[in-house]
């Protein structure tokens, strides 16, 4: 006798397993592995459900068959059952809208408590340390490193405040730059300059009692210049550590660090930093809007994909678009109902759990294959056992 409750016991036995199976996940100390292992069988669970629940209320059966079901048979009120399977169905929908991608690697990764305390004192002390971009200059030589990390500058100075860069170029021009620094302050400076200097301070200084000879050595200091800048002059003052940490020899030459504030004016600024030559970019947030652009991508390509690749699969081997299309309704209803659950729940996709919606569509299109093939072609268990009985023993 044909019946919806046979099919029951091995779809439950089926679905468990997977569910056992994927459970063991959620024991993982990596986040993205438990999310996986969530989605997973909750995705799976409601497959299983709209095939043993909903499914059945879509078939048409003729008087015969219908009297042939008894257990677990279709709802004495189908309309009211795809009433609100369709309601629920909706509600899921307007809520899977507001999933998004996120690619920010850091939200998926094993955080021990000792280096989270670690990074909440170092933010008390120096502010936000991981919400900063690197900013790199590089040239052949220390010098035309210089003058690219001074014209980067500049251009940050147009984006950010002083106090929200770090950078060496305002304590340690090019040689080229305090070279025509110099040459203007000796211009400036020039001899009558300086003389007449000389009798305005000699003339103030004397109303309020200073000697004749009190700002000479300042005058001097004027006209003899100081010392050039360099590397050597700031390592010998005790920033040797800091110059170690900004600059850096690579196989190309020299590469001077910067470090801005990670924020959205890096859209803008990226334009800019890559017009200058040997200046290159490295923002956190820019990279994972990048992987958050490419998951979203990926995850509507994999899941049209995977649902053509099956529904033609399902046309070949039903040879009936009707049930073709019934078979997918679990699939369908799991994968609308993990969106609309993460919609809800505020949760994103991410490079893990994004596995997820593959192994749905996999294993929740077996349930509405069953089912199709169990309600529309299954076979009467009294023909079944009367043949039985023709077979022949063996002697």
């Amino acid at each position: 006798m044909l019946t919806i409750a046979a099919l029951a016991p091995p779809l439950l036995g089926a679905a468990l397993t997977t569910v056992g199976a994927f459970s063991a996940q959620l024991f993982s100390t990596l986040p993205g592995q438990r999310q996986l292992a969530l989605f997973a069988i909750f995705g799976i669970i409601l497959a299983l459900t709209a095939a043993l629940v909903v499914l059945p209320n879509f078939l048409h059966f003729d008087l015969g068959r219908r009297e042939q079901i008894k257990s677990w048979r279709r709802s004495r009120h189908p309309r009211t059952v795809l009433l609100f399977w369709t309601l629920a169905m909706t509600f899921l929908l307007m809520s899977a809208f507001k999933v998004n991608c996120v690619g920010d690697l850091r939200l998926i990764n094993l955080v021990p408590e000792s280096l989270a305390a670690a990074e909440k004192s170092l933010q008390s002390v120096w502010g936000e340390v991981r919400g900063r971009a690197l900013v790199f200059a590089e040239g052949e030589t220390s010098e035309e490193a210089l003058q690219i990390n001074e014209k980067l500058y500049a251009v940050l100075r147009s984006e950010f405040a002083a106090a929200e860069i770090v950078s060496l170029a305002p304590v340690l021009p090019s040689l080229r730059s305090q070279t025509a620094s110099r040459e203007r302050w000796r211009k400036f400076w020039s001899r009558e300059r300086l003389d007449q200097l000389r009798l305005n301070l000699v003339r103030a200084g004397r109303e309020i009692g200073f000697s004749a000879a009190a700002f000479t050595p300042f005058v001097e200091s004027l006209e003899h210049l100081p010392p050039l800048l360099s590397e050597s002059y700031w390592r010998k003052l005790g920033f040797a550590a800091l110059f170690d940490a900004m600059i850096e020899e690579t196989p190309a030459g020299v590469a001077i660090m910067s470090l801005i504030p990670d924020n959205a004016v890096l859209a803008n600024l990226s334009e800019q930093c890559v017009a200058l030559p040997g200046v290159h970019l490295v923002s956190p947030k820019l990279f994972n809007r990048e992987v958050s652009t490419a998951i979203s991508r990926d995850l509507k390509q994999f899941i049209i994909l995977a649902l053509i690749i099956v529904s033609l699969i399902l046309l070949f081997l039903l040879r009936n678009l009707y049930q073709a299309v019934l078979a997918l309704l679990p699939v369908l209803a799991g994968l609308l109902s993990m969106f609309g659950i993460m919609g809800a729940l505020g949760i994103s996709f991410n490079l893990f759990n994004l596995v997820a919606a593959i192994l749905i569509i996999g294993l929740g299109v077996d349930y509405g294959i069953f089912m199709v093939y169990r309600l529309f072609r299954g076979r009467d268990q009294a023909t079944r056992l009367k043949r039985l009985k023709e077979i022949p023993k063996a002697p």
